[in-house]
């Protein structure tokens, strides 16, 4: 339990920093696209940790994969920990943090200062994270533990190929995403994405307990997936485009990490124990429905247009 939660926290300190690092990186009008690719992450770990349990589960079965085996990939996984140490030994700051070093406008207190200054972005970038954490819980981790293999029992080699494959397409979906957020903007992809989510999630979701077909609750469980995946690329550009860039990563990180915790990390669990409780999908699926809902109403109400917008401005202190 110890091993996991500093392996959350670690997460957590890397995502947005990453996002951040890539922005200030890239020329304006590829912002998006370029960070599309950091966002792709989210894909191409299931992906990759998929394929490495299907793979393991021939190799040495079911049992013994539930047993002991699903300590393999975790081994598997240290060597991308070396990759991660040699790449750091050669990473420079980005250009505007080396501008407003030379500009004498680095905050000492980044912490004290965001949450002073800039908390009203927080207190949405908190909310919209927690969502998008509930969403994408859902969509992924829920949908896979719940529906496919123990509502509808679904084999874990045949689940394992099919959310492999889904996590593959999410990928360069992804991308492309990235390329039309630079050319229409951030904001309709939460406003339509979260407002999707919120109406297909329970329909998609019932179909679970009407049918075994593998291809239909591919397809129900593939379209919430990518728009979860969406979703998060919207807000996570956008959101670090929107903080002063002298309080960027603490501005952001914090609440991030915040609202993925705190609201997102509950969402199996919930989940689950509504669906024991009530056995009733509407009912566990229902206040993520709403949530979603929530989040597209901050980008219809509350959520400015970030394409285009100038990044080096620093907080005036």
């Amino acid at each position: 339990m110890l091993f996991r939660i500093l392996q959350g926290v670690s997460l957590g300190g890397e995502a947005g920093t990453a996002i951040v690092f890539i922005q200030e990186h890239s020329p304006p009008e590829r912002r998006a696209f370029y960070t599309s690719f950091v966002g792709s992450g989210w894909a191409i770990g299931p992906f990759l940790a998929v394929l490495t349990l299907y793979i393991n589960t021939i190799i040495l079965g079911p049992e013994a994969v539930e047993a002991w085996g699903w300590r393999v990939p975790f081994f598997v996984g240290t060597a991308l920990v070396v990759i991660g140490i040699i790449m750091r030994l050669y990473v420079l700051e980005t250009p505007i943090f080396r501008q407003i070093k030379t500009r004498g406008e680095v905050v000492k207190n980044p912490i004290v200062i965001s949450f002073r200054k800039v908390w009203k972005q927080m207190l949405i970038v908190f909310t919209l994270y927690g969502v998008q954490g509930i969403v994408y819980y859902t969509a992924s981790i829920t949908t896979w533990a719940t529906l496919w293999l123990t509502v509808a029992k679904i084999p874990l080699a045949t689940a394992a190929i099919a959310f492999a494959i889904m996590n593959l397409i999410s990928m360069v979906a992804m991308w492309i995403a990235g390329y039309a957020m630079d050319i229409y903007g951030r904001r309709p992809f939460i406003r339509w994405g979260y407002l999707f989510f919120a109406i297909s999630i329970i329909p998609f979701y019932s179909l679970f307990f009407v049918t075994k077909d593998v291809f239909i609750l591919a397809i129900a469980t593939a379209l919430p997936l990518i728009t979860s995946y969406l979703t998060y690329l919207s807000i996570a550009i956008s959101l670090a485009e929107w903080i002063p860039s002298n309080v960027r990563v603490a501005g952001y990180s914090i609440p991030y990490q915040l609202g993925v915790g705190i609201l997102g990390g509950l969402t199996p669990f919930l989940t689950a124990l509504l669906l024991a409780v009530t056995g009733s999908i509407l009912w566990a699926i229902s206040y993520v429905s709403i949530a979603a809902l929530i989040a597209s109403l901050i980008g219809w109400l509350l959520y400015p247009e970030t394409k285009g917008i100038d990044i080096t401005k620093t907080l005036k202190i």
